[in-house]
């Protein structure tokens, strides 16, 4: 349920008239979320896929000039989803790998 409050900014747009009430939930929901250990420990590796989602995000919205602003921002969203998730899973991956010979 707590979801729905930092929600109300993205729905309504910026002119939300209670953004700093949106802000505050989505800060405790992240505060919440960091918490639990498992999330602290998962932090970098999101963290690096997030970044380069974004990037690559960027990129596609601005790449092409397009008739409608939703062609743009699906094909950012296309490219944030794809990028992060390749990230994420190199990683994971790679941490995997790295704790598997360290501990031979």
């Amino acid at each position: 349920m707590l979801f729905l409050v930092p929600a109300l900014a993205v729905r309504y747009g910026t002119g939300f008239a209670h953004l700093h009430v949106a802000a505050a939930g989505g800060l405790f929901i992240v505060g919440a979320a960091l918490w639990q250990e498992q999330v602290r420990r998962a932090l970098l590796p999101l963290a690096l896929g997030a970044t380069a989602g974004l990037g690559a995000a960027y990129l596609a919205l601005h790449a092409v000039a397009d008739t409608y602003p939703e062609s743009g921002l699906l094909r950012a969203m296309v490219a944030f989803l794809a990028v992060a998730a390749l990230v994420c899973a190199f990683v994971d991956r790679w941490t995997a790998t790295s704790r598997r010979t360290s501990a031979a």
